[in-house]
């Protein structure tokens, strides 16, 4: 049986808990996860900060299929829940008869959209939502060609990556890099949208570099005469 809880007035606000850190408005890779990327194989946006990655404000963060999300309701234990956002991008919060899609939502929009189902369905008044996200999913980029590390890049959640960085961390050019290089890239709708860019000229204007997604995979040619870069 639902049971209603007269909650103490509203604080809306977006907290994320990273195991060892103290909190912060801006969030670094965290250390246990750089170690489990080096031992993996996998290269880091941490591995290869060459200033062209940028760090997201924790409340900003998007919530992805996979992430394990804590969600919890002031001055009620019941409430409290910890999640796994399914591969349809929803969660099945406490109270609640149908799942919730929150899969695409920052966490500050997920933290508004659960406070607000709750006073819709009436079950609080007023309640005091928080979401913490306990565990990341993953986030790969495929970079394959003249990279002298070819293969995953992975993506830290409270980083976006360019150009740049995808190929710094991919251990940077060689020495038979062509300067044009392809993204693919999987859109909304299911297709496949191809994007041309100069990796030259990105290196040398950080006005021409080009933010790079999830999923993204990056071909870098190959330019015979070589000495590019």
């Amino acid at each position: 049986m639902k049971s209603p809880c007269f909650s103490r007035p509203v604080v809306v606000g977006a907290v994320l808990a990273l195991a060892g850190f103290t909190p912060a408005v801006w969030l670094p890779l965290r250390a246990d996860s750089a170690s489990a990327s080096a031992a993996s194989g996998n290269t880091t946006a941490a591995d290869a900060d060459d200033g062209s990655t940028s760090y997201l404000n924790a409340k900003d963060y998007t919530l992805h299929p996979t992430d394990v999300i804590e969600v919890d309701v002031a001055d009620d234990d019941r409430a409290k829940r910890e999640l796994r956002i399914a591969a349809d991008g929803t969660v099945l919060l406490a109270y609640l008869d149908q799942p919730m899609k929150l899969a695409g939502l920052t966490v500050n929009q997920a933290i508004a959209k659960i406070k607000q189902e709750y006073i819709v369905q009436k079950i609080f008044i007023n309640p005091q939502v928080s979401v913490v996200v306990a565990q990341y999913a993953e986030r790969r980029i495929s970079v394959n060609g003249q990279v002298n590390r070819p293969g995953w890049v992975e993506i830290p959640p409270e980083q976006e990556m360019t150009l740049v960085s995808v190929i710094s961390a991919a251990g940077g050019p060689t020495r038979l890099t062509d300067p044009d290089v392809t993204i693919t890239r999987r859109m909304s709708d299911g297709q496949m949208k191809v994007i041309h860019a100069n990796l030259k000229s990105a290196m040398e204007d950080p006005r021409k570099d080009i933010p790079i997604e999830e999923g993204d995979s990056i071909y870098v040619a190959e330019d015979m005469i070589g000495s590019v870069f």
